[in-house]
């Protein structure tokens, strides 16, 4: 199909793809556009004390998953790498966004060999976000959460840092 066919407009990623987020191709999902963008987004929509990367959150996501679904809590939030992050109460009230995230996130799953996201990796993530929340000085009341925060304290990474971190992950992992 060529590029005049496809369905909205593109972006162009870090390696200089040309994306169609809405309309986007397994070949174009490429690792490095993934760790760049995501250790250049600060979680929470930067409403934090300071900077904490998308990467370093699915690095520590990834840490708390069994060995065999590691790859998958890195990349649980690839999707982020081309759509952006919205904040969760927004993004409920927007079902087409939800759409194309979900049909992202499985496009970049398939493209690297994850059958679906696993229970324990939606865990992780959520003891994460109760750690984060704790950690970034969120001011949330986390009673409410049937989580318990980790016992290691977050010390958010340099973006620099965060990506690499991610890369190697990646590499290990990725088989």
């Amino acid at each position: 199909m060529s590029n005049s066919n496809r369905r909205g407009r593109f972006i162009v990623t870090y390696t200089g793809i040309r994306f169609w987020p809405l309309d986007p191709r397994p070949e174009e999902i490429l690792i490095e556009d993934i760790a760049h963008s995501l250790s250049m987004q600060c979680r929470f929509n930067g409403h934090i004390e300071s900077f904490y990367s998308v990467a370093d959150h699915c690095v520590r996501v990834s840490a708390e998953c069994a060995d065999e679904n590691k790859l998958c809590g890195l990349l649980h939030d690839a999707s982020e790498a081309y759509l952006c992050d919205i904040p969760t109460p927004l993004k409920k009230e927007l079902p087409d966004y939800m759409k194309y995230e979900r049909q992202l996130q499985s496009m970049i799953y398939e493209t690297f060999g994850i059958k679906e996201e696993t229970e324990d990796v939606k865990k992780a993530d959520k003891v994460l976000l109760v750690t984060e929340m704790r950690d970034l000085r969120l001011n949330a009341e986390l009673s409410s959460f049937p989580y318990k925060p980790l016992p290691t304290v977050i010390k958010p990474w340099p973006q620099d840092f965060a990506k690499q971190v991610f890369l190697d992950c990646f590499h290990a992992w990725y088989k």
